[in-house]
């Protein structure tokens, strides 16, 4: 009995054990699990803070050209001055006053901000040493049952150094259904491998719908028409995109805006066309009127230090601006050399003007392409009799091109050839430059006695560091040295026509004649003519200079024989002879 009772308490304890290891093999896997949940959560969400201002809107004209309101073509959805419906937008500028333009299709740009991400900078300035990728990155609209694609997406930074994402969204359509609201969302991979995906929702207030279109009388209404405001800026000009050669210069549009002030201040009311309201409710700018650089050239070669030169003007003629910050940022081929990028001016009078002067230097890295600098200003006013602030922003392109250092190797020892004959000739050349070269010909020219079938050859688009050859095949009607070359054209990045010479001699030389000098036999006639014992001729020519050694030995041959013959037949007569004598005796 005491026996069994031991061995079930043994039993009972080897249980506890075994329950007990279970527990505790359990728990490091549940705290594995926990940390995967928290991980995973940590880098599948994307915590998404829309940028303000956006979405914004692109509207374009019946002829594809972008339509611009107060000089802008990007417009903000969010804008309460802005409707539209499925064939027109509206644009208020007063109670009185609006802009309302057909147009036949429009972008969505959207823009947000990852604030689960902050960026690394890296070594060189605009770089990020965990940049997301933006292979493979995606972004979509879900409206009412359709999904959109966008057609580009964008990274940048936030001024507190957080992940920036801006999406195009090329043609879209929200009129066919009646609801207002789209879902965003965001899938790319960030610079860990990890893929995320995030999105927001997003009510359209403004948009007009089918069942809210209301048709609406224009007749009492004064309608806004700047009659400069679809021409675009070329240099120092407002150029009429339909007619280039109508145009006006930025000093006289200035002077345009003036006069029409001007005539309201005396006359009480506003030109034709002009809201009273607008004018007295136009907001305040800076802008680089007039800039230049390199000492007035067009472009700079990559590696050059130059001098940027700006000249900035307070545009309103009534109001004057305090605090004014300006930044100065540059694309990835450029650089600032000798400041700061941001300058600080207490004041800038009513249509006054200040210049700034920037030593900037172009990478010798930078692609052969223009580079842009963005000059951005925020300024404080006083308007209405409250203080309000205002921001400007503008881009100067500066067109960087790369060294020409494409080279084609000379044609030496070219060997010599007959007439009627074809000879090759292989030109190589390499584009030792850092930029790529397009639309390269090479075409050879020779005297109009060289033949050749192919002589324009087209090599298409050179990347940089590549190389090839060019081969001729030529063929000459005449003798003689010619003088050829093969002329080489392509343009560079900048869309500039430029050529290199490749001069080469060949020699062609008559084809050599052959003639055979064998001495003539001399006819004889038929009766006179000699044979041997077989009956084949004899030429006399070779009886007179003597016999040949085989005829010599044929005929040493046989005499030997017929005078072995003889001896042979003199013995046996004698023999004969010998038993005749015999014979009598006996």
């Amino acid at each position: 009995m005491k026996q069994k009772w031991i061995q079930r308490l043994l039993a009972f304890l080897m249980a506890l054990m075994m329950v007990g290891g279970v527990l505790f093999s359990a728990l490091p896997v549940s705290a594995s699990a926990k940390s995967s949940s928290k991980k995973e959560e940590t880098f599948s969400g994307i915590k998404m803070a829309a940028v303000k201002g956006y979405p914004k809107i692109v509207f374009y004209d019946v002829d594809g050209e972008k339509i611009r309101v107060n000089g802008e073509t990007e417009l903000s959805i969010a804008d309460k001055a802005l409707s539209f419906n499925a064939y027109e937008m509206t644009y208020e500028l007063s109670k009185s006053s609006r802009i309302k333009r057909n147009y036949s299709r429009y972008d969505l740009i959207l823009c947000y901000a990852d604030t689960s991400y902050p960026l690394i900078p890296g070594s060189k300035t605009g770089t990020y040493k965990n940049a997301p990728l933006k292979e493979g990155a995606k972004a979509y609209i879900h409206y009412d049952g359709y999904e959109f694609l966008c057609d580009n997406i964008e990274f940048g930074v936030t001024n507190n150094q957080y992940l920036l994402v801006k999406a195009f969204f090329k043609g879209m359509d929200f009129f066919n259904s009646y609801t207002d609201m789209m879902t965003v969302s965001f899938q790319y991979s960030r610079a860990d491998g990890s893929s995320v995906s995030g999105g927001d929702d997003y009510y359209i207030a403004n948009l007009d719908t089918p069942d809210k279109v209301e048709i609406k009388d224009d007749e009492d209404d004064e309608v806004y028409n700047d009659p400069y405001e679809d021409w675009t800026v070329e240099d120092d000009y407002l150029v009429d995109p339909e007619n280039p050669d109508n145009k006006i210069s930025l000093e006289e549009y200035k002077e345009f805006l003036k006069e029409m002030e001007q005539d309201k201040e005396n006359s009480g009311t506003s030109q034709p066309g002009i809201s009273p309201v607008d004018i007295n409710a136009s907001t305040p700018y800076v802008i680089v009127d007039e800039y230049s650089f390199a000492g007035g050239s067009t472009q700079v070669a990559a590696g050059m230090d130059f001098m940027l030169n700006l000249n900035c003007i307070n545009t309103h003629s009534k109001i004057d601006l305090e605090n004014i910050i300006m930044k100065v940022t540059t694309s990835d081929g450029l650089q600032l050399t000798s400041s700061s990028n941001t300058f600080f001016m207490d004041r800038l009078k009513r249509s006054d003007s200040f210049s700034k002067s920037l030593a900037i230097s172009a990478l010798s890295s930078a692609e052969a392409k223009s580079h842009t600098i963005t000059v951005a200003f925020e300024y404080e006013y006083i308007a209405d009799g409250a203080r309000k602030q205002g921001k400007m922003s503008q881009d100067i392109s500066i067109p960087v091109v790369q060294a020409d250092r494409f080279s084609a190797d000379p044609i030496t020892n070219v060997a010599e050839m007959t007439v009627g004959e074809e000879i090759d000739i292989v030109s190589k050349y390499m584009n030792k430059s850092r930029g790529q070269l397009y639309n390269l010909t090479a075409e050879l020219t020779c005297d109009e006695s060289i033949n050749c079938d192919e002589k324009i050859i087209h090599g298409g688009n050179l990347q940089a560091g590549a190389s090839g050859v060019m081969e001729f095949a030529l063929s000459a009607s005449m003798a003689g040295s010619y003088d050829c070359e093969i002329l080489y054209t392509y343009e560079d990045a900048m869309g500039n026509a430029k050529e290199t010479s490749v001069p080469f001699t060949v020699t062609f030389i008559e084809a050599p004649t052959y003639e055979w000098d064998q001495p003539v036999m001399e006819e004889f006639p038929m009766d006179d003519m000699m044979v041997d014992e077989f009956g084949n001729p004899i030429d006399p020519m070779a009886v007179e200079k003597g016999l040949s050694q085989n005829q010599m030995l044929l005929i040493g041959g046989g005499a030997a024989v017929v005078v072995l013959a003889a001896v042979l037949i003199i013995r046996k007569r004698k023999k004969a002879k010998e038993f005749e004598d015999d014979d009598e005796n006996f």
